[in-house]
């Protein structure tokens, strides 16, 4: 789910498919991602969809990679310090 956002934010990524999808995708590994870190997974889910994905408020892509990235530099900061 984190090389997805990554990927998202520097440009190289699928834009549609990542709006459309990846509160589809995670949905899906939630679960599974819990298992393995209760704490990254609650951080994803808060910070990159909940906060990340509002599509509402971004007029413009490159609007909602910078909010993407600086999400999911967060995610990464919490998660190198645990």
């Amino acid at each position: 789910m984190l090389s997805q956002a990554k990927a998202y934010a520097d440009g190289t990524g699928y834009d549609l498919g990542f709006e459309l999808d990846y509160g589809y995708e995670l949905e899906k590994r939630y679960d599974k991602m819990v298992k393995e870190n209760p704490t990254i997974a609650a951080l994803i889910y808060d910070r990159l969809v909940r906060e990340g994905s509002d599509y509402a408020t971004c007029e413009k892509t490159e609007d909602l990679r910078k909010r993407i990235r600086r999400e999911y530099d967060y995610v990464m900061s919490v998660y190198k310090n645990l």
